[in-house]
């Protein structure tokens, strides 16, 4: 479908879902639609929309479900958004957002299983408050500006399954950074943790081969590592890609990655390793 969303489908008091996504719908978000009292599921997402997301969206205080991802929204999130205490999924990724998150996100949306803001222009500090939100499964904020360092408590959320702070300026600077490696370990479901092209340096924790064995997306490229791969990163069996090329590791390959016959990329280049190759490695 093309053209713009009508105004008047603001007028359906009764509306519990709008479903629109993948189609090639132009214009703006009509503001008309937080008066959908009743409205429960709102799916914008895959089309051509562009402008700010209305701030009266945030009247719609029953709702669970928001997806705009992949759009060409912009402007900042609306402070309204932050305060649907039932919503679920909140899916902003895609777009040209800017702004902050707000440090309370994980009070004021205490139900959140999944979020994803990934490719804005959204920038500050991953909000620490989003351990508060115990069903968080997944949370994708690749490819921003956000700074700081990890939340250390991310272990503290038990149906964890994705990390993606990927392609930001997410720091760690001394061992205590890196804590959230150890507190990650708690989370027994994780299967990605991706962590590349961010400011991460310092002594690569031995805690990294005490995550989940459900882990299939390990990937810390791009950042100024040091230390040495842990012997015991052969316990990943579900392990299909391995990135930490483009970092200032040493020591040899262990043999241990050897196991791994899940995997389809293994990537090790522009690091200090030495020794020889493990003849594990061809299995």
């Amino acid at each position: 479908m093309t053209g713009a969303i009508p105004p008047s489908l603001g007028s359906l008091s009764k509306l519990r879902k709008v479903a629109l996504s993948r189609n090639q719908l132009t214009g703006g978000i009509p503001p008309s639609l937080g008066n959908l009292s009743s409205l429960l599921y709102l799916d914008l997402s895959f089309n051509d929309l562009e402008g700010h997301i209305p701030e009266s969206l945030g009247r719609l205080t029953s709702l669970s479900f928001l997806d705009f991802v992949e759009n060409h929204l912009s402007g900042k999130i609306p402070p309204s958004l932050f305060n649907f205490s039932l919503v679920t999924y909140l899916q902003l990724g895609g777009n040209n957002l800017s702004g902050t998150l707000p440090s309370d996100m994980g009070d004021t949306l205490p139900r959140l299983v999944h979020v994803s803001v990934f490719y804005n222009q959204l920038e500050g500090k991953v909000p620490a408050s989003l351990t508060n939100a115990s069903g968080l499964q997944w949370m994708s904020f690749h490819g921003n500006g956000f700074v700081g360092i990890v939340p250390p408590n991310l272990g503290s959320l038990p149906d964890l399954t994705a990390v993606d702070f990927g392609l930001n300026g997410i720091q760690a600077r001394d061992a205590r950074d890196w804590d959230f490696i150890t507190s990650l370990s708690n989370c027994s479901n994780l299967q990605i943790l991706y962590l590349s092209n961010n400011d991460l340096q310092g002594i690569i924790p031995n805690s990294l081969a005490n995550l989940s064995t459900q882990l299939t997306w390990l990937s810390m490229a791009g950042n100024r590592i040091s230390g040495t791969i842990p012997v015991d990163i052969g316990r990943y069996i579900n392990l299909t890609v391995f990135e930490m090329d483009q970092n200032l590791l040493t020591g040899s390959i262990p043999s241990s990655i050897g196991v791994l016959q899940s995997l389809h990329k293994l990537s090790l280049s522009g690091n200090m390793f030495h020794g020889e190759l493990s003849p594990s490695l061809r299995n």
